[in-house]
């Protein structure tokens, strides 16, 4: 993962390791341009956040999610199935 899909997967939660959100926020810390990146995403999640709160996400597109959701979890676990 480069620097910039960390500060993404930071900023989206989706980094969980203490370790590697502490390596992250060393890095963010130590370059104007990364905090600059990272502080920019804050704000617009936040206002993405803000502006569509009470929007519901229409029925066709969260049909094709859950659909398409479950075909990769169906993929996943027949490989991980097949790797043990």
């Amino acid at each position: 993962m480069n620097v910039q899909e960390r500060i993404t997967a930071l900023v989206d939660g989706e980094i969980v390791d203490e370790t590697e959100i502490a390596e992250t926020n060393k890095l963010l810390f130590s370059d104007d341009n990364l905090k600059f990146d990272y502080d920019a995403q804050i704000i617009v999640k936040n206002l993405l956040k803000e502006k569509f709160a009470d929007t519901k996400t229409p029925d066709y597109l969260a049909e094709s999610i859950k659909s398409k959701l479950k075909a990769e979890t169906k993929v996943q676990n027949k490989y991980s199935k097949g790797s043990s």
